[in-house]
């Protein structure tokens, strides 16, 4: 792809534009997931809306955004659409159905307590060990937003944004990028004319890697 079109947003949630606009376009869902590489089940996700699904909040509008430019939609609206419809879901959620609450007594005792407490502080415990075990076994997540890979492009360079953890370290071809508060990290490299390898880097403090090689081809003569 070589540029973005616009079209105009139909009638219907983000997830039935999306779908109709891959429909209209017939592309498979197995298709998209080989180009953009963001999974099929998340892509499935958004066309029916289902939001326990789909990852992290930041993560999926990265995914989003990039699901949008494959299809040629306008990203800023979806993702309005995405946002304000998790809101109205997440507040759903949380709504009580009424309940006599003067009906239920909880009597508690110092032998409660005392359990509770101990409980308590064997949770965090617990929760202490796996978070650190977590740390020191996984590699730092990291999604390219853009470009996809294979892309084709006539500029004399390329804008890379993508997302990770925002305490890792960022190399792409073995240069330093700054990551925001986020995650986030964005940047523009160079060209030459043929086939470029473009290789990011994401390491955490305890030097586990996670690593993904892009090929863009650019026809600049």
């Amino acid at each position: 792809m070589t540029g973005f079109r616009t079209k105009n947003i139909e009638s219907g949630g983000f997830g039935s534009i999306l779908k109709k606009a891959r429909q209209k376009q017939k592309f498979t869902l197995e298709a998209i997931e080989t180009e953009t590489t963001v999974r099929r089940k998340y892509l499935k996700a958004f066309e029916e809306e289902k939001f326990q699904d789909l990852p992290d909040s930041v993560y999926a509008a990265g995914y989003l955004k990039k699901y949008c430019d494959f299809l040629a939609v306008p990203s800023d609206m979806i993702l309005e659409e995405f946002k304000n419809a998790q809101t109205f879901k997440k507040n759903q959620s949380d709504m009580i159905n009424p309940k006599k609450i003067n009906d239920i007594k909880f009597i508690f005792t110092p032998r409660i307590l005392f359990i509770a407490g101990i409980s308590m502080s064997a949770m965090i415990f617990l929760g202490y060990i796996w978070f650190q075990f977590k740390l020191f076994t996984s590699a730092p997540p990291l999604t390219i937003i853009t470009p996809y890979d294979q892309a084709l492009v006539t500029e004399e360079s390329i804008n890379i944004s993508g997302l990770t953890d925002e305490g890792a370290k960022l190399t792409i071809n073995n240069e330093p990028i700054r990551i925001d508060e986020s995650g986030k990290f964005e940047t523009e490299i160079k060209l030459q004319d043929g086939l470029n390898k473009i290789e990011v880097v994401s390491e955490n403090k305890v030097k586990k890697q996670s690593k993904k090689t892009l090929t863009v081809l650019a026809r600049l003569k």
